[in-house]
């Protein structure tokens, strides 16, 4: 699926207009109006703007990834492995911890892996179970 499509899909799901989303942003409707119907792309710094609006990753509104968040690819990764998602679960619902969390959706699986792999260990070790 194309950018133009993802954006208006997650436009509309939002219940907001050009207009609205175009303020959010700090563009012109017109944009939007381009980025949805004239194949237009936006520069990397509104489309950054766009996927933390819509808290979606950039690869799933440029079309490259049908998984919209981080959290999405971490729950499909770990899906094996109940006690790493439940440790996610409680990242997603702390504030600092989510900061955490969405920085680490910057590295590979393998990495992702490791660093869970070793909170969980941490968490053992310390009796927070």
């Amino acid at each position: 699926m194309k950018f133009s499509h993802r954006l208006r899909k997650l436009r509309k799901e939002n219940n907001l207009t050009q207009k609205d989303l175009a303020e959010q942003i700090n563009v012109d409707r017109a944009t939007i109006a381009g980025y949805e119907t004239k194949g237009k792309e936006p520069a990397y710094d509104k489309l950054e703007k766009l996927a933390n609006y819509f808290n979606v990753s950039i690869d799933y509104l440029l079309g490259r990834s049908d998984i919209k968040t981080p959290e999405e690819h971490l729950q499909k990764l770990f899906k094996d492995d109940p006690e790493l998602v439940e440790i996610l679960e409680d990242f997603k619902n702390d504030k600092d911890r989510l900061m955490t969390f969405k920085e680490l959706r910057k590295l590979d699986n393998e990495s992702l892996k490791e660093i869970l792999n070793i909170i969980k260990s941490f968490e053992k070790i310390h009796g927070n179970n």
